[in-house]
């Protein structure tokens, strides 16, 4: 089918190092960028939720989205870098005169799927397993196809549901923002083409490594080639008087965020026990169904741990002003009711009427199923920089504790973005294309009116640098510990970010003696100057 032509921009338009956002006569967007002197162009937003990929940031060889920091080839569109799971779609570019022309196919998409291999038993009989369906595992079964594995991918699961994209539990599904269409991440049609054996409901009750079996709860065996852990955690639930009442959650799974919306039908009151960044999205999405929302926590502020204390604030302010109660430096004592939770009693001797409860206490990691493999006191399995644990044993995401090459530290985080990274990175080693976790964590939060974003990881600091005003909400936080910065956490400085990621990643980021001298443009630094739309 013919496609179309057409004008973009001057060739004087856009310097090197420039991205541009050409908008189609039908509305399309296409993102024009010069490199060297020559000129691509791609699918102009991010398969993942749709953000301007010319509001990001690109160095060396990656265009960076400016919302969740998905990367991308400059050179063929392809992901690099989670959570899009597709590529971009690409269009050739001419130049003729001073016009930069690019064609076009008659129907855009903007994205392309990546191509993957099917099972072939009669040419490659191994079987490789992967426990747990989350992040992790999804992406791991995904690079393993795309990567040319031929044999048998079972992936095991304890849910219900197909891998789906937990962040939004918290944020747009449990506000009612998003409906039960925007959860998987695949349909399930995927894992029939790709040929992924996708065990649903089914409980792993032991991994045997040196034996190479997988038993399940059924009494099931599966032996293994290959295998990958990727069970991710449960959640906490403290051992108090009550615990046990109706109308109490948990919220960790697809299931849970089902029930809770069930229960918030009829609810007036409820109470979020902890002010993390689960307990703190939940507050606001439930406030979000006129529930008057008590957020307790023994903090002195929220996100106080992570974050430092002015930044906290403004989180507990957005809360209030959105109708919370906010009851920080508050503990549970129990939990009163007759067959449900009606009150929630603080050791201060303070009573919080409620119609549910919904508990943000942080997760533990889920290994004790796991015989053959030490565990660190935490629940932990330590990987080496490939992310394996063993000869033919890898570990990912929640459960992993893994050489952080920005700070020389062993660490582990319970990051969504983080997970898909690890599992992308093991698929490519179990597929025998050895690659090392190199990566920068990223999170980001939007609750209450707020959006932050965070690059790195800091478990402490010695000081914090701030460029803009906190109180504003404007402004790049750097964490510095040992005199390097180890975080950054942002407000209204998406671009910036998507460049400070790139920085760090790069090992090109300014020492704090240069921050605290002078605001950095941390997009200048890398190169990249993005002009408005045409």
């Amino acid at each position: 089918m013919p496609g179309k032509h057409i004008t973009a921009a001057k060739i004087d338009d856009l310097h090197d190092g420039q991205m541009k956002s050409v908008m189609t006569d039908d509305g399309q967007t296409i993102l024009l960028v010069r490199i060297g002197g020559d000129y691509r162009a791609f699918g102009g937003h991010c398969p993942h939720y749709g953000a301007p990929l010319a509001d990001g940031a690109h160095s060396d060889n990656r265009i960076v989205c400016p919302w969740h920091h998905a990367a991308f080839d400059i050179n063929t569109g392809d992901t690099l870098e989670p959570p899009a799971l597709d590529h971009l779609e690409t269009y050739p570019v001419s130049v003729k005169g001073e016009d930069i022309i690019i064609e076009l196919p008659e129907r855009i998409s903007g994205t392309r799927r990546a191509a993957r291999v099917k099972r072939n038993s009669g040419g490659d009989g191994r079987t490789f397993v992967i426990v747990g369906a989350g992040a992790a595992g999804y992406a791991a079964a995904d690079a393993l196809r795309q990567n040319k594995y031929q044999g048998r991918i079972v992936m095991i699961t304890r849910e219900k549901d197909p891998p789906y994209d937990r962040p939004n539990l918290s944020k747009g599904f449990l506000s009612g923002e998003y409906g039960d269409e925007s959860m998987p991440l695949r349909k399930k049609s995927f894992y029939d083409e790709a040929d992924i054996e996708l065990l649903l409901d089914t409980t792993v009750t032991k991994v045997d490594v040196s034996r190479k079996k997988v038993t399940t709860k059924t009494g099931a065996t599966i032996s293994f080639d290959a295998l990958l852990l990727a069970t991710g955690g449960r959640p906490r639930i403290p051992d108090i008087p009550g615990i046990k009442l109706g109308n109490i959650f948990t919220l960790r799974s697809y299931a849970d965020a089902r029930a809770i919306l069930v229960a918030a039908r009829n609810a007036d009151r409820a109470a979020v026990i902890g002010a993390g960044f689960i307990g703190t999205e939940t507050a606001y999405a439930l406030s979000l169904h006129n529930i008057k929302v008590s957020l307790i926590a023994p903090e002195k502020v929220p996100f106080e741990r992570v974050l430092g204390r002015e930044i906290g604030e403004i989180f507990q302010t957005a809360h209030a002003e959105y109708g919370a109660q906010v009851l920080m430096g508050q503990t549970v004592e129990r939990f009163e009711g007759k067959d449900k939770v009606e009150k929630v009693v603080l050791k201060s001797g303070d009573t919080v009427e409620v119609d549910m409860v919904v508990l943000a206490i942080g997760i533990a990691p889920v290994t004790d199923y796991v015989d053959g493999l030490p565990l660190n006191d935490d629940g932990s399995i330590t990987v080496d920089t490939y992310l394996r644990a063993a000869p033919d044993v890898y570990a990912v995401g929640d459960i992993a504790r893994f050489p952080y090459r920005h700070s020389g530290e062993d660490i582990r985080i319970e990051h969504w973005r983080t997970a898909l990274q690890h599992g992308y990175v093991a698929g490519r080693n179990l597929a025998g294309v050895p690659t090392e976790y190199n990566g920068i964590p990223f999170f980001w939060t939007m609750q209450a009116g707020l959006s932050l974003q965070y690059v790195g990881h800091a478990h402490d600091w010695d000081e914090i640098i701030v460029d803009g005003q906190i109180a504003e909400k404007n402004f790049l936080a750097y964490f510095v510990r040992k005199g390097r910065v180890h975080a950054v956490a942002g407000m209204g400085r998406d671009r910036q970010m998507a460049a400070v990621q790139e920085s760090m990643r790069t090992d090109r980021f300014p020492s704090p003696d240069q921050l605290k001298s002078g605001s950095v443009d941390f997009v200048k630094l890398l190169g990249t100057h993005a002009v408005g739309k045409n």
